[in-house]
């Protein structure tokens, strides 16, 4: 009969125990995961190992607070905004990323994520010039004048044989890539 482990003294258990990154939960050192909130910790980075990016030490101290007061939302807020004034959203995007893969149910992470996005295309869309078309896509309008090409010449083919069955169906797939295709010209090519 085996007896149960022997408690340690309060004082080693600090010691051998660590707060959670996300939610300040006491857990185990060496532990897989958080018993409190379920965050993974191996799918966890730690500061400044995003490789190909030079991280400000601001940007990391910034993110450490936020690790500290996790459930504070205008942490969050305030650590994206300085990322995006240090032209540095993927630093911040890769972090919530990081703890989405972690916790997939995190909705403040999640949330976080979403204001990066949303910061972000505001951001490139208020920087685009105004007034200003994009050229049509050349490979577009080739895709275009084949599909007219086929539909007239199926179209065509199908009228010379009406009266049978196969000439009915060549006409009405040829009609109808040939309508199609006109319809693309109108809308996308010709304005």
């Amino acid at each position: 009969m085996s007896q149960p482990p022997p408690k340690r003294p309060s004082h080693l258990r600090e010691l051998a125990s660590q707060p959670c990154p996300r939610c300040g939960g006491i857990y185990e050192k060496g532990a897989a995961e958080c018993g409190t909130c379920g965050l993974i910790f191996a799918k966890m980075k730690k500061p400044g190992d995003t490789p190909g990016i030079s991280t400000p030490a601001a940007l990391e101290t910034a993110w450490g607070e936020v690790m500290m007061s996790f459930s504070d939302e205008a942490a969050h807020l305030a650590f994206i905004e300085k990322c995006l004034a240090a032209n540095n959203a993927l630093f911040a995007s890769q972090k919530y990323r990081k703890l989405i893969e972690a916790n997939p149910n995190d909705e403040l992470a999640i949330k976080m994520r979403d204001k990066i996005i949303q910061r972000v295309s505001a951001i490139y869309m208020a920087r685009m010039p105004i007034g200003e078309e994009e050229p049509a896509n050349g490979a577009i309008s080739k895709l275009v004048f084949v599909g007219i090409g086929l539909g007239a010449v199926l179209g065509g083919f199908g009228l010379m044989l009406l009266s049978t069955a196969n000439g009915k169906l060549l006409a009405i797939i040829g009609g109808t890539i040939f309508g199609i295709s006109v319809s693309f010209y109108f809308a996308f090519i010709r304005k």
